[in-house]
């Protein structure tokens, strides 16, 4: 997607989508919370936001308490756009570990 134009466009067409989001600290990146926002574009038409849209969320992060978090702030946020159907719920950790002073105290 180049733009904003492009993914209101796809949203518009689509039956479904899915929004994946990287959650470092528990929550969802500006950059995924700017996309979410173009979704304002589809207010006036005939299926506003997500309405009769299934949605699926996926949330990667390396604890568990942040993946839940994440989780339940997109929750929040598809059924604000009303999203009829949440169908998929997902938390996955990163593939990899988080990095300890012993191992990296460089990148600490």
């Amino acid at each position: 997607m180049r733009d904003g134009a492009e993914l209101v466009a796809a949203v518009r067409e689509a039956d479904g989508l899915i929004i994946a989001a990287e959650a470092p600290y528990g929550s969802v990146s500006v950059l995924v919370k700017n996309a979410l926002e173009y979704i304002e574009d589809l207010a006036g038409d005939v299926r506003p936001y997500l309405e009769d849209r299934i949605v699926g969320i996926i949330a990667l992060a390396h604890r568990d308490q942040a993946r839940a978090g994440a989780v339940q702030a997109l929750r929040g946020v598809v059924h604000a756009l009303r999203a009829g159907r949440l169908r998929l719920r997902r938390v996955s950790p990163t593939t990899d570990a988080p990095l300890t002073r012993r191992q990296d105290p460089q990148r600490i």
